[in-house]
């Protein structure tokens, strides 16, 4: 909150190098993803791994790209192909499988890949942005569910999604709707 209010008192000066304005959007792609402004922070996230050094700037580069993908699956969209070909896809791979299991709507390939690549995304910092794809996830499948059946029960809805119970069904079929 207080970047962010730092973010908006402050202008960003005319005459700074490439490299200072990309870390600029870079960060303010991160800090509108934390507030949930996730079109904004795609945008910023986008352009500052477009911006950034070909050459010297690998790293910058690949957290840029990690960061854009999380952000484009929270904003409900599917992240393009292109992302994960234009990095080193052996980075990309966590990423790769998580977009793999919100796309199927797979709650517990979803969990199985937070869990194993928990430390990663930890690293990469951005845990706390992936946490909030589970509600994505949930909608997907809810999506799927819709597409195959004109009537299932809430029981049904429960199994299908790996979810704990009927209740909770109830409760993300209503947060859905």
């Amino acid at each position: 909150e207080s970047a962010f209010q730092l973010l908006s008192k402050a202008e960003f000066p005319e005459n700074k190098s490439n490299n200072e304005y990309v870390r600029y959007l870079f960060y303010m792609g991160k800090i509108k993803s934390m507030r949930m402004e996730y079109n904004e922070a795609k945008i910023s996230l986008i352009q500052a791994y477009r911006k950034a050094p070909d050459s010297t700037a690998d790293g910058f580069k690949i957290i840029a790209l990690k960061t854009a993908i999380v952000v484009t699956m929270l904003q409900g969209e599917i992240p393009t192909r292109d992302l994960f070909t234009s990095g080193p896809l052996e980075k990309l791979v966590p990423y790769y499988r998580l977009v793999q299991s919100v796309v199927k709507g797979n709650i517990e390939a979803f969990n199985n890949n937070c869990q194993k690549y928990k430390p990663i995304f930890s690293k990469d910092g951005l845990w706390t942005l992936i946490e909030r794809l589970h509600q994505t996830v949930i909608r997907t499948g809810l999506k799927r569910l819709n597409i195959s059946y004109s009537r299932i029960s809430l029981e049904d809805v429960a199994k299908k999604l790996n979810l704990e119970n009927s209740r909770v069904a109830e409760f993300n079929v209503a947060k859905a709707i």
